[in-house]
C-alpha cells in the first residue's frame, strides 16, 4: 500500500518534517517500551504461574 505525501506549503515543509521526525522518535520510544513491559510480563509470568525452570 503507496501513501501518498500530503501537499504541503513550501514554507511549511521544514515544520511538517520536524513534526514528523518527533514523531517518529515518540513511536520508537513507546515501542521500545512496549517491547520491555511485555518481555518483564512474560519473565513474571512464570514465577506467577509457578512454573519451574530447568
Amino acid at each position: 500500500m503507496l501513501f501518498t505525501q500530503p501537499d504541503i506549503p513550501r514554507e511549511w515543509q521544514p515544520a511538517y518534517r520536524d513534526y514528523r521526525q518527533r514523531l517518529e522518535a515518540l513511536l520508537a520510544i513507546l515501542g521500545a517500551w512496549l517491547i520491555l513491559f511485555t518481555m518483564l510480563a512474560y519473565q513474571l509470568s512464570y514465577s506467577i504461574r509457578g512454573v519451574s525452570t530447568p
